[in-house]
């Protein structure tokens, strides 16, 4: 039963990422204009690529489990990769688009967030390049069992922020220009920013990352011996 419910889950958060990524296609109908490829660049990125690397990684995932630690370390670092590289390209996109029009930079909430979530994200990789290679770690930085559950929990951190980032998109002179809150569409972009902050911290909840943290045991060790994951 409880792997039955984390497969349907896991199911239902991918199918959601999906629908909130068609109405974003929907509405910005991306290769119209330059600017439109930023809001499907980036929802592709934070909303659907970044939390299923959030996911897989997991131990408590249920597809993840099928693969071994290291099998699921790749997934979890090509994912991550492509939705820095997306997130960087949907970001140079309103850049530029901005600059052709001369209109000027980081005037609302959802610009200062985008980039800050952006910055985050980069950091976070860096972060998980360090656990990946403890060599290249800088002397201060704490061992990498610790690093470990930072990592996840910051992970969960950098999710909240993309969800922020999603639902300020929405007071957005775009956003309000097209009246595109009068469409059916826009309906997936509200909720989904409340959905993926959901899902960002149950997966680390249920991991036990946030106890280890506060210094308590986590979850069982699970059958594989070397599986060292802190999620």
């Amino acid at each position: 039963m409880g792997s039955a419910m984390s497969t349907l889950k896991q199911v239902g958060f991918f199918s959601l990422a999906c629908v909130h990524l068609y109405c974003v296609s929907k509405l910005a109908e991306p290769g119209s204009n330059l600017f439109s490829w930023h809001p499907f660049l980036s929802s592709a990125a934070f909303g659907l690529i970044m939390p299923e690397a959030f996911t897989q990684i997991s131990r408590l995932s249920e597809f993840g489990r099928r693969f071994s630690h290291r099998n699921r370390v790749t997934m979890h670092w090509v994912l991550q990769s492509i939705s820095v590289i997306l997130a960087g390209v949907g970001l140079a996109c309103i850049f530029i688009n901005k600059n052709q029009f001369k209109r000027p930079h980081l005037t609302t909430y959802h610009s200062w967030l985008g980039l800050s979530t952006f910055l985050y994200a980069v950091l976070q990789s860096l972060g998980g390049l360090f656990i990946m290679y403890p060599k290249w770690k800088p002397s201060f930085a704490p061992g990498t069992a610790n690093m470990k559950v930072y990592h996840a929990v910051s992970a969960a951190s950098l999710m909240l922020c993309a969800s922020a980032t999603m639902f300020f998109s929405n007071y957005s002179l775009w956003f309000a220009k097209h009246k595109l809150n009068t469409t059916v569409y826009a309906t997936g972009m509200w909720i989904y920013p409340a959905v993926l902050a959901l899902r960002a911290l149950w997966t680390v909840y249920e991991s036990g990352a946030f106890g280890r943290l506060m210094g308590k045991p986590g979850p069982a060790p699970l059958a594989d011996s070397k599986d060292t994951s802190s999620l």
